[in-house]
C-alpha cells in the first residue's frame, strides 16, 4: 500500500474514532445547559413566590406586637427544648 493511501486510511479512522467522542461532548454540553436553565427557571419562580407573598404589605411586613409575640413563642420553644435535653441526659446518665 502506499504511504499516502496508509496516511489517509488512518486519516479516516481517526475522524470516525472521533465522532462518537464528538457527539458525547455533545450531548454532555446540552444536558448542561438544559439543567442551567431549570435551574433559573426554578430561581425565577421562587422570587415570584416570594414576591406574591409580600406583595400589598406596608414596608413594616410585621407590626412590633406580632414581632414580640413569635420572640415569645420561640424562647418558649428553646425553654421547651432545653429541659427536654436536660431530661435526657439525666437518663442517659442513669443509665
Amino acid at each position: 500500500m502506499p504511504v499516502s493511501a496508509s496516511r489517509q486510511l488512518a486519516m479516516s479512522d481517526r475522524r470516525v474514532q472521533m465522532i462518537p467522542t464528538m457527539a458525547i461532548d455533545a450531548a454532555r454540553t446540552k444536558s448542561k445547559s438544559r439543567e442551567a436553565r431549570h435551574k433559573v427557571a426554578r430561581q425565577v419562580g421562587y422570587r415570584h413566590v416570594r414576591y406574591q407573598r409580600f406583595k400589598g404589605r406596608p414596608g413594616d411586613a410585621m407590626e412590633e406586637d406580632a414581632r414580640v409575640a413569635i420572640r415569645e413563642r420561640r424562647q418558649k420553644s428553646i425553654r421547651f427544648m432545653e429541659g427536654w435535653l436536660e431530661a435526657q441526659d439525666l437518663v442517659n446518665s442513669e443509665e
